[in-house]
């Protein structure tokens, strides 16, 4: 007897019974209770497992009321798999997956009239997918280094690297470029039939390396001699090897933090040159560059000084110029031509646009034109303030001038009968002048140093 299935459940329900050969055959059943229909839910949702593996395949019942509360559960399973624990009162089967295909697990449900139902729970056995993986387990930092690892389009994998960036050169090989840290791990996955995962990690040892700049001017003239140095000083731990284009020098070692460089222009014109730093470890197997770009200034040709009227003059053209007299500065000479006052050996530095200087050789100047006060015919004598000329009596007119050492007239004057001349020089910078005294055809000097 089949009973309807939208007949409600939990209730007591007369049944008259008519034969189907014979309808007039009939028979009353009274006080008959329609029991509900058991339902499970399945907590174990995987739709695949690996193959050799095991699983607890755990279940709910779910009952409409509490009088229909009392069943009691069979458990059974296909092929593919086997039974190997059952746990009545947390409603779970331990059960082994043995070989590849679908298996199923089934929990008959039978209540207290012997009434049952199977429910039935379809798992797919796949093999555990593989992972193939092997390379370098040592590596320097930023070194790029390919690893055996074959592509399984079919089987979705995910490719995880700390310390590391990694891309896919062939269907057999990837490149890791390890970051500058002291380890890295590889962690890869792959998931068959979307619940079988197999998991492979590998670990790398990484050979840090120093972050390092070097130090020092980014442009010097050729004719100087410049120190560089690296910003890391480890030499317990470090090797140091500094190189250097054509255009410049290294004078010295080139090994150690610190470099002392020179300019070798053979052509004698400027030069952008590279200055590398090696950094290796104390193995020698793990190793960094870095560099810097150097601008070389071609030296300035070396000035000559010659005379020219009463001038001494430098025949190259500056940006300022030092006179000296015997090594000592001549104040305020910035010319590329002076009146020397004095006999002595001169010299010149220029300073050209680029910043660099150069100096001359020496030049010897001996004066014949110098008189000193020990002229009859007038005394000269200086204080903080002025320079006073005192004249015999009957020299009735005399000029002068005060000429400083580029040859400029400072002042001028003559003594218009008066006997004695008198120049301000508070006024005056600091250096060598000389009077220029003009009387009787005849023409004196004097020097005088203001300071």
């Amino acid at each position: 007897m089949k009973i309807p299935e939208n007949i409600p459940s939990g209730y007591h329900y007369s049944i008259r019974l008519v034969s189907a050969s014979n309808p007039n055959f009939q028979t009353m059943m009274s006080n008959v209770r329609i029991l509900n229909t058991p339902e499970i839910k399945f907590l174990f949702t995987d739709t695949a497992v690996c193959l050799g593996s095991t699983s607890n395949i755990l279940f709910e019942p779910l009952f409409h009321n509490a009088v229909d509360c009392y069943y009691r559960f069979e458990y059974s399973v296909g092929e593919n798999c086997q039974i190997r624990s059952i746990d009545s009162a947390k409603n779970s089967i331990e059960v082994f997956w043995n070989r590849v295909g679908v298996a199923e697990v089934r929990v008959t449900a039978i209540n207290i009239y012997g009434c049952r139902i199977v429910f039935t729970k379809r798992v797919n056995v796949v093999e555990k997918p593989r992972i193939n993986f092997s390379g370098r387990s040592s590596v320097c930092a930023n070194e790029s280094v390919r690893y055996f690892f074959p592509n399984v389009p079919s089987i979705p994998t995910t490719v995880d690297i700390t310390n590391g960036t990694w891309e896919r050169i062939n269907s057999d090989t990837i490149e890791i470029t390890w970051e500058n840290r002291s380890s890295g791990f590889v962690s890869i996955k792959r998931t068959a039939g979307g619940s079988c995962d197999s998991i492979r990690t590998f670990s790398v040892v990484i050979d840090s390396l120093p972050s390092a700049e070097i130090a020092g001017e980014t442009a010097f003239c050729g004719n100087d001699t410049v120190q560089y140095f690296s910003s890391e000083q480890n030499t317990g731990n470090y090797n140091f090897l500094w190189k250097i284009d054509s255009g410049g020098k290294i004078i010295g070692s080139n090994s150690g933090v610190e470099c002392l460089i020179t300019g070798d222009l053979a052509d004698k014109e400027d030069a952008q040159i590279n200055l590398s730093l090696t950094i290796s470890s104390k193995n020698g197997r793990c190793s960094t560059v870095i560099d810097t770009v150097i601008l070389i200034f071609k030296p300035p040709i070396v000035p000559v000084i010659s005379e020219l009227d009463s001038f001494l003059v430098c025949d190259f053209y500056g940006v300022s110029y030092r006179w000296f007299c015997d090594d000592v500065e001549i104040e305020n000479s910035n010319s590329k031509q002076i009146i020397p006052v004095v006999s002595g050996f001169y010299s010149v530095e220029i300073l050209d646009e680029n910043g660099c200087l150069a100096i001359s050789d020496l030049y010897e100047y001996e004066h014949t034109s110098i008189y000193h006060s020990d002229n009859s015919d007038y005394i000269i004598k200086t204080t903080d303030e002025h320079i006073f000329i005192y004249l015999r009596e009957g020299i009735e007119q005399i000029s002068f001038e005060l000429v400083d050492i580029l040859g400029r007239v400072v002042d001028a004057g003559n003594s218009n009968g008066k006997h004695i001349i008198e120049i301000e020089k508070s006024h005056l910078p600091k250096g060598l002048y000389s009077i220029k005294l003009s009387y009787s055809m005849e023409v004196f000097f004097y020097v005088v140093l203001v300071y």
